[in-house]
């Protein structure tokens, strides 16, 4: 039971992945524990057996180098994603901003020949109006 931490210092010992404090306190260990001794040369050999049986196979099998081709993958697409949607929003903040100027621009430029030419018609109608109105207005008074 008292061996079950050193076994798991034994596998990170194994994988270069163990501090340097509790590399001396496993070696320490391994000196009084011929369990822990066996434990990890059982364990080398069949890292050891793994490692030759793929390095002479035509199977080249480097998983942390196709798990990070995978991570690097997913993350330009992420990327791809996020810089579409940032063009897409720039694209309706400019059109937002560029569409009102435009028709304005068009319905006042419009309006503004519209307006001259309806202008010049309504005051010609009002002066004929006024005019009629107050011959007849005269006329009616007139005859009073």
């Amino acid at each position: 039971m008292a061996c079950t931490k050193y076994r798991k210092l034994i596998n990170e010992f194994l994988d270069n992945e163990i501090a340097e404090s509790e590399e001396l306190v496993l070696l320490s260990h391994l000196e009084d524990c011929a369990d822990c001794k066996t434990y990890m040369n059982n364990i080398n050999n069949i890292k050891g057996s793994i490692k030759e049986t793929f390095s002479h196979s035509s199977i080249n099998i480097d998983l942390s180098y196709q798990i990070m081709g995978k991570i690097s993958n997913k993350n330009r697409v992420k990327n791809h994603i996020k810089n579409k949607n940032l063009l897409i929003k720039v694209a309706i903040i400019a059109i937002s901003f560029i569409l009102p100027i435009m028709f304005g621009i068009f319905f006042m430029s419009e309006k503004h020949y519209a307006s001259n030419d309806d202008t010049e018609r309504l005051v010609l109608e009002h002066l004929e109006k006024a005019q009629n109105t107050q011959l007849i207005h005269v006329a009616y008074s007139y005859g009073k």
